[in-house]
């Protein structure tokens, strides 16, 4: 299938002009000559896959005419040989090999009925649900139907005629691919890319693979791929059968090349591969001197991977260029992320969700990462506290992007604010107050607000923005890493921000949810740059480690005693506000309407 002619700005641009005359004859003209005038627009993306009532290929008379246009070309392989001679096609830039979807539909049915037909079998080997069972299906399919010979024969006669312009392949095949494929590869000259998702190696072939990703490639992308395993009987129809995997195999003994190294490697992703031992994962990260960007996805129930990390490091000169870390890995510890962070070249990409991501580790990013970091994602570290968090806003002046849990605001006040006019600690003399109150022994006290809090929260959010000042901190004392989250935040570029404000619930304690909603907004307010931003309303109470409950932000209308016209004021850039509600919240319709009129601000809700 070509591309939609409508989303050409050419030809938009070309019937508009009739459309806006309400001249239909003449439209039809046009709709006659696109393929004349711009077939070669048309052409540069074409899309071939099995014909359904849902999808038209282009003829074979079209891709002979337009082949020299095509530039990304993707096709299955279980389609009429006669599409794939194209001898004028030799301007192929990226090539994409898939697999067939309508017999992977057939096989997902195939497995439900199966399991259906077994489940009620004394001999089924697995008590696992319809849903584990598709899940690991879509993971160890193997068997299902290999491409033709002569196929493979076609797509090596594509590459030899582009060989001096092909930079990307993309394989989705759920086969096996022939050894001379892998070899077409390593000797095409411009190669730069090459993704392979689903795909089968056999033990004999690992050889010709590994040489095909140790040439000219400079992103490799492996991704539940099968490597080094042989293929099961395909005969065998039980969906059990798809789950004996060996993974005691290591294809580090099938010929893989651990003395030579991949000297052009700048991306690689190394994502869920059951038979590709950790060891060797990451001698492959090793033998990557080049090596910029890394994300790494262990499959499930793998090893952990502290000790290899730590090898790892212990041979980071070789990867001294290496600055954008993805690993998700729940295997980790503190101490092999620190001395990840230790070895690497100043990282502008770190996203260790769900990891082990603590003290050490934090230690490590703000001495050699706060100045270039610009993505951070720690979304899911139980090990990252809020004053963890607040310091790193408050030192990483290049951040645009940050994902978090929880930032407590208690942490975000000042203890000056804390203090009433005689030097008293306010929030021991609410306490004393509410056990009093039980004995009927009231006293008078003064409830001194930073500057007159009672009227600032009131007033300073819903002045003029163009006409404020700016806010002077109320805590100067440097209170040094990790020893208080009051410092001003330094990320004023920020783009997204996805983050929980845990409040003290006002059911509990009105003039302390005030305090710390007034310190939380006071900082929000700041980020003139912020694009989207998540995180919990002020209605939906959360439960937090040590007991309790906090609230959110108040992010109803003023009148209300909320503050979200605040935001639409203080920062002009947000676009998205996406308030993750987990139950009945009490919007009003003019609530509603004001989020919907605001221009550029949009409502979310999970």
């Amino acid at each position: 299938m070509a591309r939609s002619p409508l989303n050409i700005p050419e030809i938009a641009l070309h019937i508009s002009l009739y459309l806006a005359r309400d001249d239909y004859a003449n439209c039809c003209l046009v709709c006659r000559d696109w393929n004349n005038i711009f077939g070669d627009l048309l052409y540069r993306k074409v899309e071939v896959f099995p014909f359904n009532r849902f999808w038209k290929n282009p003829s074979s008379e079209s891709l002979i005419s337009y082949g020299r246009s095509i530039r990304d070309l993707q096709f299955s392989g279980l389609i009429p040989l006669t599409l794939y001679s194209i001898p004028s096609c030799t301007r192929i830039e990226k090539l994409s090999v898939v697999s067939n979807w309508h017999d992977e539909w057939r096989l997902r049915f195939t497995a439900q009925m199966d399991h259906k037909s077994h489940s009620s079998s004394e001999d089924t080997a697995s008590d696992l649900s319809l849903e584990e069972i598709q899940w690991k299906k879509l993971e160890n399919e193997f068997w299902t139907p290999e491409f033709p010979d002569l196929v493979y024969i076609a797509i090596v006669d594509l590459m030899k005629q582009s060989a001096q312009c092909l930079h990307t392949v993309h394989l989705y095949n759920q086969s096996q691919l022939p050894v001379e494929f892998w070899t077409m590869i390593a000797e095409t000259p411009l190669i730069r890319t090459l993704h392979v998702s689903r795909c089968h190696v056999q033990p004999s072939h690992m050889r010709a693979f590994w040489r095909a990703c140790t040439t000219q490639i400079k992103t490799l992308v492996l991704h539940f791929s099968n490597l080094g395993i042989p293929l099961p009987n395909p005969s065998v129809r039980r969906v059990t059968a798809m789950f004996n995997v060996d993974h005691a195999l290591d294809p580090l003994l099938a010929c893989f090349p651990v003395n030579v190294l991949f000297k052009n490697m700048e991306n690689l992703t190394l994502e869920s591969l059951p038979t590709l031992s950790i060891e060797t994962q990451v001698q492959m990260a090793i033998q990557c001197p080049s090596l910029r960007a890394f994300r790494w996805r262990p499959a499930d129930k793998s090893p952990p991977v502290s000790v290899e990390l730590q090898r790892w490091m212990a041979h980071y000169k070789a990867c001294r260029f290496l600055e954008s870390v993805d690993m998700n890995c729940t295997g980790t510890t503190d101490e092999a992320l620190a001395a990840v962070l230790d070895g690497i070249a100043p990282a502008t990409t770190l996203i260790m969700a769900w990891s082990s991501f603590g003290k050490d580790a934090t230690m490590s990013l703000m001495c050699h990462h706060s100045e270039t970091i610009r993505i951070l994602h720690l979304y899911n570290c139980l090990e990252v506290t809020s004053l963890m968090i607040l310091d790193i806003l408050a030192s990483c002046p290049a951040l645009e992007q940050f994902m978090g849990d929880n930032i407590l605001a208690s942490d975000m006040v000042p203890k000056s604010a804390l203090m009433n006019k005689n030097g008293e600690d306010e929030e021991q003399r609410e306490k004393e107050k509410e056990e009093d109150w039980d004995t009927c022994e009231m006293e008078d006290w003064d409830t001194c607000e930073v500057e007159d809090l009672s009227r600032d929260f009131n007033n300073l959010w819903a002045s003029d923005p163009s006409k404020d000042k700016d806010v002077e901190d109320v805590d100067s004392e440097d209170f040094g890493f990790m020893e208080g989250g009051t410092r001003n935040w330094v990320c004023l570029g920020i783009k997204t921000l996805k983050i929980t404000f845990c409040l003290t619930p006002a059911e509990e304690l009105q003039r302390k949810h005030d305090r710390e909603q007034y310190f939380v907004l006071r900082q929000l307010t700041r980020l003139k740059k912020l694009e989207q931003l998540e995180m919990y309303p002020r209605q939906e109470t959360f439960p937090v480690d040590g007991g309790g409950t906090m609230a959110g932000l108040d992010l109803r209308l003023r009148s209300r005693g909320g503050q979200l016209e605040a935001l639409g004021k203080r920062l002009p850039d947000l676009k998205m506000l996406n308030l993750v509600i987990c139950g009945e919240e009490d919007w009003s319709e003019q609530e509603v309407d004001w989020i919907t009129r605001l221009s550029g601000l949009l409502w979310g809700c999970s």
